[in-house]
């Protein structure tokens, strides 16, 4: 509130409204404040070497490795995606034929790594998919672990653990399936999954996981959402299309984000957070806030003059 008001308005104006967006530029970009945030915001071409977004730079954090069993590799194609109300930027990660298949992955910051892996806390994920094919022969997989993907199989395996999702369980499925894969299982494929019975078809998909890191000896907790309306509040454990329960995994050395393609499927705006809005790209409140006073400011000076 003002109490003292100035004796000339139109000169207090302008000072006022550049001192607020000084602030706001100090603040930082307003629809990103995800931990991890994965555009795709490089020139169309080769996705290996790729080396921008948020929660990479730092040790620990590297650029996109891409590898792929032919000449058919993931790389970096415009337009990207998008997807209702859901902020989005730069271009995609799409491969251009469906043959062979194609693995790309990137670690995060020690720092990002963590923030998404303390025990007794809980973050999300959002990622857009478009699936290059529907039914069994689609088999694009997505994961956050301490592994890659390989690309010498026709399906997503790793030797790694992590939790994710895929329409490959260990046999061809036509429906999405949360996943677990499991170091020691003596298997490369899943050791849980958790069937959504969401079939797969070329559409753009915003696929939510969720996960609760619970305290080791107790199960941690994935819950797989199929978000409709990024605009919509923050879905409930009990809609979840898929979840699983059973793992208690030492998540500390997780620091990989990996993708596996065996069709032209797209994959774009992949961020990790500790709430669900920053998930969805959903700017800070004090961010807002400001954004929000400097334009009623700025509609009231322009009012005036």
């Amino acid at each position: 509130m003002l109490l003292f008001p100035p004796p000339n308005m139109k000169s207090f104006f302008p000072p006022l409204i550049s001192g607020l967006l000084g602030v706001i530029a100090a603040v930082g970009p307003v629809a990103e404040s995800a931990v991890v945030y994965e555009g795709f915001d490089y020139p169309a071409g080769s996705l290996s070497g790729a080396n921008g977004g948020t929660g990479f730079s730092g040790p620990g954090g590297s650029a996109w490795v891409e590898s792929d069993s032919g000449s058919n590799p993931l790389g970096v194609r415009s337009p990207g995606l998008s997807f209702g109300s859901l902020p989005v930027s730069g271009n995609t990660a799409e491969r251009t034929s469906n043959l062979n298949r194609a693995q790309a992955n990137r670690t995060i910051s020690d720092s990002a790594r963590s923030t998404l892996t303390a025990d007794g806390t809980t973050i999300w994920f959002s990622v857009l998919w478009l699936p290059g094919a529907s039914g069994s022969d689609e088999r694009g997989a997505f994961m956050f672990g301490n592994s890659s993907f390989g690309d010498t199989s026709g399906d997503p395996v790793t030797s790694g653990d992590g939790f994710g999702f895929s329409p490959y369980t260990g046999v061809r499925n036509t429906t999405i399936h949360a996943n677990a894969w499991v170091v020691g299982d003596a298997s490369t494929n899943p050791a849980a999954s958790d069937d959504s019975g969401l079939a797969h078809t070329s559409a753009t998909y915003l696929l939510v996981g969720k996960i609760n890191w619970n305290a080791s000896g107790t199960a941690d907790e994935f819950f797989l959402f199929n978000v409709t309306d990024p605009a919509a509040p923050e879905p409930g454990e009990g809609s979840a299309i898929a979840s699983i329960t059973d793992q208690d995994f030492d998540q500390s050395d997780w620091n990989t984000i990996s993708i596996y393609e065996n069709h032209a499927g797209e994959w774009d705006e992949i961020r990790f957070a500790t709430t669900y809005a920053e998930a969805l790209g959903v700017p800070e409140p004090s961010r807002f806030h400001l954004i929000a006073v400097g334009g009623a400011l700025l509609c009231l000076h322009s009012r005036r003059r």
